[in-house]
């Protein structure tokens, strides 16, 4: 398209919606509108709505978007009627089947998906009306409605015998009598509805049925305001009308092509039928379409012809009517400005000015050739002009003359249609008809009349033949279209089939291929070939109907022995052709192919080689054989060979599979049956497989495990090859080549993993390498001793619980417990499970408690917990503390208690002996403790009124630092080169399981240069000499800060810095002496100017 210009072309003939676009074209692709509720479809197997009693029918259910997931469930005549579930009638996944049909089955079914716990329903599938007959003949027809230009088969059944001849009726009336049992209809009309039914030439008659034949109704496309080309912002809406009226129709849209559905915002919106664009953008411009839909099996109209809108952008705009335009026709092109109104417009064709006027339209009253061109305006005092828009005038509109059926020659006593088409559609047109000559009109007799685009010839006859035309007739001063094409109307009598066979073999051997190919002489295409068959016994039977003149017999049996002849079918045409000539098949058995192996094996490793070799017994020679490999249910044939023997070399394991051979040559016999398979299996090379002893893939460190390494097969006599990989590292281990390897006392650096292979000398000559086996080396765990409650002085008869656990992953602990008292400490023997309960306590359960963890039969166990301290009293007064030690920053609760449930009225803490709290509360808590917290801790309690009080034992609580040590490291050191790379790590040693989340801050010369909780490390990539400074780092987690001693960095110039600034000084200093002197010999020459010069300064 050529910058600046706007093309509009006018086609010749109607275009329909989204066609092949020009390159000019636009192409849409918008996402398809969202449906709330997918759609469900509902079939037949097999696919006629009717059958007899004792079929079986399934229904199968789909939803839209595929069946995962989905429950399908099912009704019969009404939406709150499910079906009925017997044993003849069973749903099964997305069908329900019913296996012995009865008349009570008929009626209308429909189905419905159902997924997740909060249902989502797809929508309710259209019905299909099942008919279950108990006679002895049905009529099947397809699902209903059929529409105009469809094909249509009819098929008569019977129940209980063959029939040879079957005669079709429609509305009573007798249509043919035929051979087959199918009707067909190659492009249905209004005409073909109607009610139809079947019967064998001598037997029953089916049921009715009624056969709908509908119209696509024409749809209608408008713009308003109607003119195609509007300015961004402006509104236009889109139209769209069905023809017979609106009632009942629903409206789909489309833009640009008919599978892109139109967008749907604020600024674009569907209402009834129409499309509004409130605010048009550039983006909205191109090609529209719409259509009806009504009704639960949707009828559809036809599409629409295409609108296409342009957007502008721009000042001005020139608008034109709907195009094309024809000679005759009238034209109005309209002028319209964005933002001013023109008080005179210039209009321009071909860049001349045509005239100057007052108004905004250019009319011409019957449009030639001569008035096409491309077309501009201007208002007369502006500077801007529209786009230009090409209008292209064409001649007296086209018309096409079409047959229906479409055949070159029809038999006598055939109907043929002629239809006349005028290009931009049939409103307002009447058809003029000619034969032979243009003026001759053709014959209007009770054979051959006129309806509206139509000529139908009911009964051809021979001097219906020749040629004929037709033209359009419009208006009252009539506005002709062009004429016609001829057709040309061959009328002939019915041919005669020719029967011949491909290879041209009256003797077949079993397993062979033979193609009947029937020919019907003459010019005409489009036949249905019946096939026929006599067998020895003298029984006719009908072995095909199809479209294809060809009848094959592939793997042909002696069955296939007879007689064979055919006969052809116009398709939906009443006559057919004569029978053809019989040609003779006899089908003999035939030799069969024996293939051996050069191995006495069949399972074969990679990397070996067999030798296939394939014979036929008998007397015959010089044979052509054929091998073919069947793998994953697939026999395709080996195309490089041809000879007796087929050599696998180096073979792989896409080489399994099954063998065959067979053989042609070019005498009788010409092929013989194939070999019986020769199985072939090649199997990878073994592959070690690496078990460890015990099964432990985490070990701790001083354990011992036997790696044991083996091989699958036959063979013996195995070599073992063992790897470790480490840290992107593999090697060998070349300590050992036998089938074990046992790590003892093992060590972190034992971590890593661990293959083998196997060798030997004979082929395989290695196996594959094992799996890799990880084993991981860890440090015993420590275990860890709470109890419940958490406090460690109790009152004789009270009940307290001890648990044990281990930090990590590790499940399957057995645990042992000890107690430490007066010096000694004992095991626990009366339990190992996790948990250790004392009930009641006495004093005598006073002491220190620890656990410690064994896995399975592992020898060694967790490190033993830290001891937990209990003191069991019988005093009035007891002090409760946690368990100790308090870790800084945790939280500290103590209670004072007293033996009997007395009410106490006050309750006095002291620490050191000196009172710290007087208080009505029992408990004194502290949120965060430090070290300034720890000491001797005692509580008086009084209670009656205070009548009575009594003091607890002090009781010593013990804080220790969160942090025991902070320190700063530099690598590569604490002096460093100008340029070097520098990384400072903060590193704390925290007191506390599990670890708190460890806020670290690194300060230089006082200020803060990185903060963080992810990372302790600060790196610098390249030193500068402003790095240079004390250092220090801070951890803080639960309100505890410590720092670390000050680390000096000291940055060094390096040589070459060095280098560069003397460089530097000394150039500078060589200037300044050479200034100097030249300053001195100046002053020489001048003499007592100089020194006057000075003077006078």
């Amino acid at each position: 398209m050529r910058a600046g210009k706007l093309y509009i072309v006018m086609l010749l003939t109607t275009v329909t919606c989204f066609g092949q676009e020009t390159a000019d074209g636009i192409n849409g692709n918008q996402d398809k509108e969202h449906r709330e509720l997918p759609q469900t479809t509902l079939t037949l197997e097999p696919p006629f709505p009717e059958i007899f009693t004792g079929e079986t029918v399934t229904l199968r259910c789909g939803v839209e978007g595929g069946s995962a997931g989905w429950k399908y469930l099912w009704y019969k005549d009404s939406e709150d009627t499910p079906v009925p579930q017997t044993a003849d009638r069973s749903i099964t996944g997305d069908s329900y089947t019913i296996t012995a049909a009865a008349v009570s089955d008929q009626g209308q079914y429909y189905c419905r998906g159902q997924r997740g716990d909060q249902p989502l329903y797809s929508q309710l599938s259209d019905k299909v009306i099942l008919t279950v007959s108990d006679g002895q003949v049905i009529l099947q027809t397809p699902s209903q409605p059929v529409f105009e230009g469809d094909s249509l088969t009819l098929r008569c059944r019977f129940r209980s015998y063959t029939a040879t001849t079957v005669a079709f009726y429609k509305d009573n009336k007798e249509l043919q009598s035929q051979a087959g049992t199918e009707l067909s209809v190659a492009r249905v009309s209004k005409s073909d509805e109607g009610s139809y039914k079947c019967r064998a030439w001598s037997s029953h008659y089916s049921a009715e049925v009624w056969v709908s034949v509908r119209e696509l109704r024409q749809t209608t496309l408008t713009l308003e305001p109607p003119l195609p080309e509007i300015f961004t912002g402006e509104t236009v809406t889109l139209r769209c009308g069905v023809e017979g009226g609106s009632a009942g129709w629903k409206y789909l849209w489309y833009k640009d092509s008919e599978d892109t559905p139109v967008l749907q915002t604020a600024g674009h919106s569907i209402t009834d039928d129409s499309y509004t664009i409130t605010a048009a953008a550039v983006s909205d411009q191109g090609q529209y379409c719409c259509r009806g839909q009504r009704g639960d099996q949707p009828l559809y109209s036809q599409l629409s012809d295409k609108v296409i809108l342009t957007v502008s952008d721009g000042q001005v705009i020139l608008q034109t009517p709907s195009q094309p335009v024809f000679e005759g026709d009238s034209l109005t092109l309209r002028c319209r400005f964005r933002s001013y109104t023109a008080t005179t417009v210039a209009f321009y064709k071909d860049n001349k000015e045509l005239q100057s006027q007052a108004g905004t339209e250019l009319s011409v009253a019957r449009v030639s050739k001569s008035d096409e061109g491309s077309y501009k305006c201007r208002a007369w005092s502006s500077s801007h002009y529209s786009a230009e828009v090409w209008v292209s005038v064409r001649e007296l509109r086209q018309t096409t003359l079409t047959l229906e059926p479409p055949f070159p020659e029809i038999f006598t006593g055939e109907t043929v249609t002629l239809r006349c088409g005028v290009e931009g559609g049939p409103a307002g047109w009447k058809y003029l008809w000619y034969k032979d000559s243009e003026d001759t009109p053709v014959l209007q007799t009770a054979g051959r009349s006129i309806t509206g685009d139509s000529y139908t010839i009911t009964a051809a006859a021979v001097s219906d033949q020749g040629q004929y035309w037709c033209r359009g007739q419009k208006g009252g001063q009539p506005l002709y279209s062009q004429r016609s094409d001829p057709v040309i109307l061959n009328i002939t009598e019915l041919p005669k089939a020719v029967l011949t066979s491909s290879p041209q073999w009256g003797e077949l051997y079993t397993g062979e291929t033979v193609t009947l190919s029937c020919e019907v002489q003459g010019r005409f295409t489009g036949w249905r070939y019946l096939w026929y068959k006599k067998s020895e016994g003298g029984t006719v039977q009908q072995i095909g109907d199809a479209i294809d003149e060809r009848y094959t017999i592939r793997l042909a049996d002696q069955s296939y022995s007879g007689q064979y002849w055919c006969e052809a079918q116009g398709g939906d045409r009443p006559h057919s052709s004569q029978h053809s000539n019989p040609v003779t098949l006899t089908v003999s058995e035939l030799p069969k192919a024996v293939l051996t192996s050069s191995l006495q094996w069949r399972n074969l490793y990679t990397g070996e080689t067999v030798i296939l070799s394939c014979g036929v017994k008998g007397g015959f020679t010089d044979w052509e054989y054929l091998w073919y490999k069947r793998s994953q249910g697939d026999t395709v044939q080996i195309r490089d060979t041809t000879g007796a023997r087929y050599t696998l070399s180096s073979v792989t394991q896409s080489h399994s599979g099954q063998y065959q051979c067979e053989a042609q040559r070019g005498d009788p016999p010409r092929s013989f049956q194939r070999s019986d398979p020769f199985t072939l299996t090649v199997s990878e090379l073994p592959k070690a497989v690496l078990t460890s002893s015990p099964q432990w893939e985490e070990l701790y460190t001083g354990e011992t495990v036997t790696l044991s390494c083996g091989v699958k097969g036959r063979f013996t006599g195995w070599e073992y090859l063992w790897y470790k990989s480490s840290q992107g590292d593999t090697v060998q281990i070349r300590d050992t080549t036998g089938a074990r390897y046992t790590l003892s006392s093992v060590t972190q650096s034992h971590s890593g993993q661990y293959q083998c292979e196997a060798q030997r000398g004979d082929p395989p000559r290695s196996s594959q390498r094992s799996d890799p086996f990880t084993l991981t080396v860890s440090e015993l765990p420590k275990a860890v001793l709470t109890s419940s409650p958490q406090w460690r002085n109790l009152y004789t008869g009270e009940t307290v619980t001890l648990s044990c656990g281990v930090e990590g992953r590790f499940t399957g602990w057995k645990y042992l417990w000890y107690k430490r008292s007066q010096g000694d400490t004992v095991q626990i023997r009366d339990t190992t499970g996790a948990r250790y309960t004392l009930s009641p306590v006495t004093q005598s359960h006073s002491g220190q408690y620890l656990c410690e963890a064994q896995r399975g039969d592992r020898p060694r166990s967790s490190q033993r917990s830290d001891p937990v301290t209990l003191t069991v009293s019988d005093q009035w007064v007891i002090l409760q503390t946690p368990l100790q030690p308090v870790t800084e920053g945790d939280s500290l609760t103590l209670r004072c208690r007293v033996r009997t449930n007395y009410t106490l009225s006050r309750i006095v803490f002291f620490k050191d002996n000196e009172e710290i709290q007087s208080q009505n509360n029992t408990e004194l808590s502290v949120d965060r403790v430090s070290k300034s917290d720890e000491g001797s801790y005692k509580c008086r309690a009084m209670w009656n009124s205070s009548t009575y009080s009594g003091d607890s034992a002090e009781v010593r609580v013990s804080v220790r630092e969160l942090f025991s040590r902070v320190t700063l490291t530099a690598s590569p050191g604490a002096t460093v080169k100008e340029g070097e790379a520098l990384n400072l790590t903060c590193e704390a040693a925290v007191n506390k399981t599990p670890r708190p989340q460890l806020h670290y801050t690194i300060v230089r010369d006082g200020e803060p240069v990185t903060n963080s909780t992810d990372s302790a490390l600060y790196s610098i990539a390249s030193t500068v000499k402003s790095h240079t400074g004390s250092y220090t780092c801070a951890v803080e987690s639960q309100g505890v800060k410590k720092s670390s001693q000050e680390l000096h960095i000291e940055v060094q110039t390096s040589w070459h810095s060095a280098v560069a600034i003397g460089y530097r000084v000394s150039f500078t200093l060589i200037h300044f002496i050479v200034f100097t002197l030249l300053l001195l010999q100046y002053c020489r020459i001048q003499g007592s100017l100089c020194i006057a010069g000075g003077t006078s300064r």
